[in-house]
């Protein structure tokens, strides 16, 4: 997912990657969720081991941390706040938060899905 303010400027990226763990197809894929920092990308992760994204509802929170920071919160129903990490921002201030693009470079992975039960955009003082 790409947030882009009105010019078309980067504010943030995440990312949800697939990864192999068995042979029982199509459902021995795992999701892991990602931010990019500066060219790197840090993992946000789950209380399960290697902090994949088992089922369940999750929410994350991205918000600015002064000028030149975004801090990350990953939430899990009944669990509460399950990691927290900040990152470097890529510059265009939030205020100009236009659209959030999500799209895919790889060929789809039929199991897990994912659904977007509930999304909120908002900017706050706070």
């Amino acid at each position: 997912m790409t947030f882009k303010n009105l010019f078309g400027n980067v504010i943030t990226n995440l990312k949800i990657e697939y990864f192999q763990d068995g042979f029982d197809y199509p459902s021995d894929y795992n999701a892991k969720l990602y931010f990019q920092s500066s060219t790197q990308w840090i993992q946000l992760k789950s209380d399960y081991l290697g902090g994949y994204l088992y089922n369940g509802w999750y929410k994350i929170r991205i918000e600015r941390y002064g000028d030149s920071y975004i801090n990350y919160s990953l939430y899990e129903v009944d669990k509460g706040l399950v990691d927290a990490r900040s990152g470097s921002a890529f510059g265009p201030p939030f205020s100009d938060l236009a659209c959030i693009e999500w799209s895919s470079t790889k060929n789809p992975i039929v199991c897990p899905i994912f659904y977007w039960d509930e999304h909120m955009i908002g900017l706050s003082l706070t």
